[in-house]
């Protein structure tokens, strides 16, 4: 009986090793597919223009930087858009995380490298999709999502950070759209971009300015209120 009792005791304790050694070969394997290398296309041919003029989008270096195009959606350089839109861009590589602060003295920091989009063809390259990279705006998490309201992730490659330009219009409570015949990403103050003659459109006026406010959309008016710091969960 003690031999039975033992044996019974021994097939347990195997048994739960067995299921902790699936449990963490399942943890380590979605850690390690957690970064996903895919094939996309840098597109120096596609301008980006803020409020009607072309931006300078340039790396930390002030070399050129273009956007990357990922299944139909456009990829933007953020230290590119944080100077574009008067951001402090920072890294915490401890933590993997993108920190972007309103600027301190209000001022669009200087821009460098070039001014237009180049006539160079886009050309496939080899970029990294990572959901462990964290992004934060004025210190809150931001959960970025598509236009369909699917999840979507930093983009890294050749040391730059990119991100999804629907969820950095998203996040900054700024009008995004697309000029296909010219090839343009169209960013713009929110309420700024057709919207001026909308009635459904209210603009208040907050400590960091005219923002604009859609009376039947509560969750782009939420989006905007956040990003002027005068809303939160």
């Amino acid at each position: 009986t003690g031999g039975q009792s033992h044996l019974k005791h021994t097939k347990r304790f195997t048994a739960l090793v067995l299921a902790l050694v699936m449990v963490f070969s399942l943890t380590t394997g979605a850690s390690a597919a957690g970064a996903e290398n895919v094939k996309v296309q840098l597109s120096p041919n596609i301008t980006v223009t803020y409020n009607g003029e072309p931006q300078t989008m340039a790396d930390v270096n002030g070399n050129p930087v273009y956007p990357i195009l990922n299944g139909g959606t456009t990829y933007l350089p953020i230290r590119a858009v944080g100077n574009m839109l008067g951001l402090d861009v920072d890294w915490d590589g401890a933590t993997q995380t993108v920190l972007l602060n309103k600027s301190a003295d209000g001022k669009t920091p200087a821009k460098s490298g070039n001014a237009t989009a180049s006539d160079s063809a886009p050309t496939e390259i080899t970029a990294q999709i990572n959901p462990d990279i964290t992004v934060k705006y004025n210190g809150k998490t931001q959960n970025m999502a598509d236009v369909n309201g699917n999840p979507v992730y930093p983009m890294l490659y050749g040391g730059t950070t990119y991100l999804p330009v629907r969820a950095v219009s998203n996040m900054l409570g700024i009008d995004v759209d697309w000029d296909g015949a010219t090839q343009t990403v169209i960013l713009s103050e929110a309420g700024t971009n057709n919207n001026n003659n909308d009635p459904n459109i209210v603009k208040v006026m907050t400590p960091g300015g005219e923002i604009a406010i859609n009376i039947y959309d509560l969750d782009a008016s939420r989006k905007a209120l956040e990003a002027a710091g005068l809303y939160q969960e």
